[in-house]
């Protein structure tokens, strides 16, 4: 210990305040003393600092509430910034103060806190930790809650600061006592200040209260005191000295060093099974310290590991255990349902607080539930290591403490890496929707699933599914829902979720699992997926190679399919990586020719004039891809171009020779195609003309072929395409069924905008056939009085119509008979004759040992109640009711039992009330004055869904139907004008105009960005009828037309510099572009904006995919925009020449 003084000011005395804020000078000193200790090992290193001042220290200075005497935060020893406290110096009895503070630093609560309620006694005396003094204060000893929150504390390694050897060990004083030193007088000047004296009148109180007059501040010598005791070792008469408070003889108070007693037993095991701690303790009581001696040194508690055999498969997860105990509590807190459900909460805890049970509720909110899970629970899911006493301590995976076995690659604990098999694979596949990656069964360890995100982008509308079995539920990203970063903990297998918002979504986990796992994969790009795990060799005897079906043809005509090797289960025929089999005999692949029937050819559908009429030109062929059926009469049928592309193209272009004719055609520009997709035709019209180029007669033509017409358009529509339906929603009865949507191009998934309409025929009546169930009756009477016996009951199966079936599944049937169990039966044994006494003692009437007096009980032994689990509540508000099923079993088989064998004393409710909270209502406000100043007008009001708290929600959470916020008046005819219908009156009394909000600032520093503002169309009716905001459509013929709510701006130049980057597609490229474009701006921009990139590019002379260019034709066709818009995004986008690709 080291004592210093410092002339630091701590605290400042607010204007009309008797003192200083405690809080405010606690937290200046702490701050002060962290930055005035140097790091260990500096011998002028603290683990805890204290302060001692006079100045009067105030809970609420402003109040005038100044009558602390220390402060100090609670468990802080060994925390830098927060191990320190401050004390009134009120003389030698600051000590029992500074006792206190230090008691708080070192986690002891106050005496009557009530975390302290199961330590009291009823004697009423408080001790060090009491929260005010008084005469029941005893400040020499600590209350059995000081001991337990301290032993507590310390045992759980919070003050392992306070372990290290200080350089330089305190002598204990001459022994002397502070009253020896200090009269009792000299105690008084210490408190009250100088020329204080002892009271005389408090004679009654001699040692156990200090009474002094105070002549300082009061001149009418009262007696005043602060209930200290005078200070152990005043003289209180002839031999006779203070000692706790007491008058007592005197006699020297030896030091008693206190000395270990012997280790007691073991306790019982905290788990059965997956790895529990038992401890056994030892006293400090052989003696115990006395008189200031030193407690004992070492430990004091031992900890062993038990129940370390493994939990059977499904059990559930040990600190979800501890969380569910909390179903149905909210502690009160807000927006918490009553018939809450709590879960483990593993991701996002400080390494610190392992060992604390967090739970969060289904909304993902979590909270400390309590300040330590129980012993034996693991830290987290990614490790042996397991809580001890709230501290995480290292264990091997044989779940002993300081074990520092591990599993192997295989999941095999102690094992050497020979039992298993690495598995490895990949996939890459883009269906919409889910598609199956790979069945990773029970027994894989090891897992490693990652997904890199399409063009490394964390938001590519991929993500990673799981489901338990073949036609298991979720576990993850299920039914279209995505999950954040979380822990999978689930009987059987426990994985951690990286979450989708990183670049590489990854699922990983060094545990064996005991069931299958299906990966799926929800998908709109090709997704980019590798997988690793091991199996246990064992497994890999039920796989053999097998030829898979043939494969599709390749090619629409003169095509092949295939025949490839797959490894596949023995038992369900399921494909799997090629590792599960054997290399050595995997079979050749096969092959055949296929589509023979036809071939594919370009044929020329027309060819222009040559561009120049004399001499020298060029000719224009346009070709489409036909198929011929060989050994038909059929003409050619047009298809698809791209289904051609394996074919060399004709030319587009030939040379000719202009006829140089005197008179010749003369053309007008090409019309727009008829369609913009599925083929179509372009007219044009012409006129004969002189070699002048003026207009002739016709037949000065005759000779030349005219051109008119010609084939446009021929690239695929959009359409919609739909997938497989769905299972009905019922398993019996009428239900619904679905199946997903997508549009596309040529097999290729496009955006939903690019199709017309709505897709027809995605949902659908399904009806899953009748009903079917088994009805069990009631059970009979036991068949024996005594003894084993046996329960039975009817079991048949009926229809919804009660008619008697068979088509119920007998996996499903539920027993028709029991086994029972009565009281023993009594032994018969053969013995002589007894001859009874006409007069009985009461010891022969006596029961014997093998009967039972039942006293009106007629349950029987060895039988328990089974409660279920809880429905759904009947209700959503208002009172509804939740039901369960309770019955009646056997305690040692489990087997079903009628309800007399158990205690109907005990017997669980199988109803509930829940959700008592009020439903959502409408609530309206007042009607508004009419909004027409004569005639017909309009009143209005507000109306919103209110919660029974007052809380404002969506519309949709209230029932019923919504009031009306709106409703005709009547006032006084209008006079002085012509009479009117009441239509015209109506809309003469609407103003209509555009409503624009301000601009937004430029969305980009430097360079060309974009700023945008918010453009509504507002009625008001009548001069003072509220603004409305209503459908665009409403302002259509307003005046001006509707402002723009985008326009470029350019706030500085740019400091770039060009970089050459690698190039890709640029049809990748227009990709990208378009789907830009329909995030930030209407669907209806995206074509025109995709054609003048195209134009664009081809001026820079890139060259663009033949089967990009109809979405630029489209677009050029059918959509108007402001070309300045697109220009400005187009300059934009090819300043990133990464993705632009040269000819």
């Amino acid at each position: 210990m080291k004592i210093i003084k410092t002339d630091v000011i701590f605290g400042e005395k607010h204007t009309g305040s008797d003192g200083i804020a405690a809080a405010e000078m606690l937290k200046r000193f702490c701050n002060w003393q962290k930055h005035n200790n140097p790091d260990e090992p500096s011998p002028e290193h603290h683990d805890a600092a204290l302060l001692l001042t006079r100045e009067n220290l105030c809970h609420n200075p402003s109040q005038k509430r100044c009558d602390t005497l220390g402060l100090a935060e609670l468990g802080r020893m060994c925390s830098p910034g927060s191990s320190c406290a401050i004390v009134q110096d009120n003389g030698l009895a600051a000590a029992f103060t500074i006792a206190h503070e230090i008691g708080h630093v070192l986690n002891m609560p106050h005496d009557d806190d009530p975390k302290c309620a199961g330590f009291r006694n009823r004697s009423g005396v408080h001790n060090v930790m009491s929260r005010m003094l008084d005469d029941n204060t005893f400040p020499w000893e600590w209350s059995k809650c000081s001991r337990h929150y301290v032993t507590e504390f310390l045992e759980a390694g919070y003050a392992n600061c306070l372990l290290d050897e200080p350089s330089k060990m305190m002598e204990r004083q001459n022994g002397r006592l502070p009253g020896e030193d200090y009269s009792e007088n000299k105690q008084c000047e210490l408190v009250f200040g100088q020329g204080s004296r002892i009271c005389p009148h408090m004679v009654s109180d001699v040692c156990r209260t200090l009474w002094c007059t105070a002549p300082l501040w009061d001149h009418h010598q009262q007696c005043h005191t602060q209930h200290m005791p005078w200070a152990d070792g005043t003289s209180c008469g002839v031999d006779k000295w203070c000692h706790h408070g007491e008058c007592v003889s005197r006699r020297n108070l030896k030091p008693v060093d206190g000395q270990w007693g012997e280790w007691g037993r073991y306790g019982e095991c905290s788990r059965t099974c997956g790895g529990g701690v038992k401890r056994k303790y030892r006293e400090c009581d052989n003696p115990a310290p006395k008189n200031g001696g030193n407690y004992c040194i070492g430990e004091r508690v031992k900890y062993r590991s038990c129940g370390i055999r493994e939990c059977p498969p499904g059990s559930p997860d040990f600190r979800e255990q501890q969380c569910s105990k909390f179903d149905n509590n909210n502690f009160n807190i807000q927006n918490l349902a009553r018939d809450v459900k709590w879960h483990a909460k593993y991701t996002r805890i400080l390494s610190q607080d392992r060992c604390k049970l967090y739970c969060q509720v289904e909304s993902n909110q979590y909270y400390m539930l309590r300040d330590k899970v129980i012993d034996g629970t693991p830290c987290g899911p990614d490790t042996f290591h397991i809580c001890v006493n709230g501290q995480c301590k290292p264990a091997g995976c044989d779940h002993v403490l300081n074990s520092t076995v591990e599993l192997d690659t295989c999941g095999v604990c102690r094992g050497d890496n020979s039992t298993c098999q690495r598995i490895t694979g990949s996939y890459n596949a883009s269906v919409y929707g889910y598609t199956r990656v790979a069945k990773i069964p029970a027994g894989s360890s090891y897992i490693d699933i990652r997904q890199r995100g399409w063009l490394s982008s964390h938001n590519d509308s991929n993500y990673l599914a799981l489901r338990i079995g073949e036609d298991g539920e979720y576990i993850l990203n299920g039914n279209f829902m995505v999950m954040h970063r979380k822990v999978i903990v689930y009987p059987g297998v426990t994985i951690e979720y990286s979450g989708p918002e990183s670049v590489v979504e990854r699922l990983n986990s060094s545990r064996p699992i005991t069931i299958d796992l299906i990966l799926e994969a929800g998908n709109v790009y090709p997704p980019q997926i590798t997988y690793e795990y091991t199996v246990p060799k064992n497994i890999l005897n039920s796989f053999m190679w097998l030829l898979s079906d043939w494969s599709t043809c390749n090619r629409m005509c003169q095509g092949m399919k295939y025949r490839k090797a797959e490894c596949r289960s023995t038992e369900h025929k399921d494909v799997v990586p090629d590792d599960y089999c054997r290399a050595e005999n995997r079979p050749q692949e096969e092959s055949q020719v296929c589509n023979a029937h036809c071939t594919l050819q370009w044929q020329t559908t027309s060819v222009s004039e040559c561009s120049n009429h004399c001499g020298p030109g060029v000719q224009t062929i346009t070709s489409r891809c036909v198929q011929v059926l060989l050994d038909s009469t059929h003409p050619p049928q047009p298809i698809s171009a791209h289904v051609c592309l394996h074919i060399e193209k004709p030319n587009e272009h030939q040379s000719c020779m202009g006829p140089c004719d005197d008179a010749h055609w003369s053309y007008n520009e090409w019309n727009s195609c008829s369609v913009s997709c599925g083929g179509g035709v372009q007219s044009r019209s012409a006129k004969c003309v002189d070699s002048n180029e003026r207009q002739v007669r016709d037949e000065n033509c005759a000779g030349q072929e005219k051109h008119l017409k010609r084939i446009c358009g021929q690239e695929a529509c959009p359409k919609w395409d739909l997938g497989e339906w769905s299972p009905c929603s019922v398993t019996c009865g009428v239900g619904k069924r679905h199946r997903d949507s997508w549009c596309h191009v040529e097999n290729r998934v496009v955006s939903h905008t690019f199709c017309s309409g709505t897709p027809i025929g995605t949902t659908e009546v399904c009806d899953a056939g009748p009903c079917h169930y088994w009805h069990a009756g009631d059970w009979s009477p036991c068949s024996v009085t005594c003894g084993e016996g046996t329960l039975r009951r009817n079991v048949i199966c009926k229809s919804t119509d009660g008619l008697t079936s068979d088509k119920c599944p007998i996996s499903e049937k539920p027993d028709d008979s029991a086994s029972c169990m009565l009281k023993p039966c009594p032994t018969v044994i053969n013995v002589p004759p007894i001859i009874y006494s006409s007069n009985p003692s009461r010891e022969d009437l006596s029961q014997q040992d093998n009967e039972i007096d039942n006293n009106g009980i007629t349950f029987q032994s060895g039988y328990k109640w089974d409660a279920g689990l809880y429905g759904e509540c009947s209700k959503a508000c208002d009172t509804g009711y939740k039901s369960r099923v309770v019955k009646c079993i056997s305690s040692e088989t489990g087997l079903v039992a009628p309800n007399y064998y158990c205690n109907a004393r005990q017997q669980p409710a199988a109803r509930s009330t829940c959700n008592r909270h009020p439903c959502s209502v409408w609530v309206t406000g007042d009607w508004s004055e009419c909004d027409s100043e004569c005639g017909h007008g309009f009143e209005h009001r507000q109306v919103r869904c209110q919660s029974y708290r007052g809380e404002t929600l969506r519309d949709m959470e209230c029932t019923g139907q919504q009031p009306k916020h709106m409703r005709r008046c009547q006032k006084e005819p209008c006079r002085g004008g012509p009479k009117i219908n009441r239509e015209n009156n109506f809309d003469s009394n609407i103003v209509r105009r555009w409503r624009m909000s301000d601009w937004t600032p430029c969305s980009k520093s430097c360079g060309y960005g974009i700023q945008t503002r918010r453009v509504e169309c507002i009625i008001r009716r009548g001069s003072r009828g509220p603004e409305v905001p209503v459908k665009d459509e409403q302002c259509s013929r307003t005046k001006p037309r509707k402002p723009k709510s985008q326009r470029s701006c350019q706030r500085i130049a740019c400091d770039y510099s060009w970089q050459e980057g690698s190039w890709l597609e640029v049809s990748l490229y227009l990709y990208l572009l378009c789907q830009h474009l329909a995030l930030v701006m209407a669907c209806s921009y995206v074509p025109l904006c995709a054609h003048i990139t195209l134009v664009s590019l081809q001026e820079q002379n890139v060259k663009v995919k033949p089967n990009y260019l109809y979405y630029a034709r489209m677009g050029a066709i059918n959509a108007t925009v402001e070309y300045s818009i697109c220009m400005m995004i187009v300059d934009q986008w090819l300043s990133i020449r990464d993705i632009i690709k040269s000819g």
